[in-house]
């Protein structure tokens, strides 16, 4: 595994239960725009989506926390149970308070239900740093979470890019 690169750095955070087509779709679309995006599992073991396709993780949870690792955008995946698993992991939101507390974004794919209404995604970070999928559908988000990295990148930012 390569190490992880500081604030250049995406990742998206899954765990059973992850929906596999919003993920594929953000991993293929942003690779394909060479910015480094990696998967973050709970554990380093294999990780089980909601139609039982297994994905290896890139990293665990663990491994991030000790890096330091501060990215440029979290993405959070749909799936029910894994959005439950997320809320429960006190790692999650160290990761997330220190990504928007170094000028980071949060992305939340939930094209079948509102933004974790009641739960607290809803209610921990400043909105304006918090992107929601919306009405988009899975190839529009990655599309505009890809012009905000490129906004990045042109603010001086990094994106990552190899």
């Amino acid at each position: 595994m390569a190490e992880i690169q500081g604030n250049d750095e995406v990742l998206v955070l899954a765990a059973d239960g992850f929906d596999e087509t919003g993920v594929v779709c953000c991993l293929a679309r942003m690779r394909r725009a060479g910015i480094s995006i990696s998967v973050v599992g709970l554990s380093s073991g294999m990780i089980t989506s909601s139609c039982g396709i297994n994905m290896r993780p890139d990293w665990s949870m663990d491994d991030v926390i000790a890096n330091g690792s501060t990215p440029r955008l979290v993405i959070l995946p749909g799936g029910r149970q894994s959005k439950m698993a997320l809320q429960v992991d006190p790692r999650v939101f160290k990761l997330l308070n220190r990504t928007i507390a170094n000028g980071g974004y949060t992305a939340v794919m939930l094209a079948d239900e509102p933004i974790y209404p009641g739960d607290r995604f809803a209610n921990w970070a400043d909105s304006s740093r918090l992107i929601s999928q919306g009405e988009l559908s899975v190839e529009m988000f990655a599309e505009k979470l890809i012009e905000l990295l490129e906004m990045l990148e042109d603010a001086g930012g990094g994106t990552g890019r190899g």
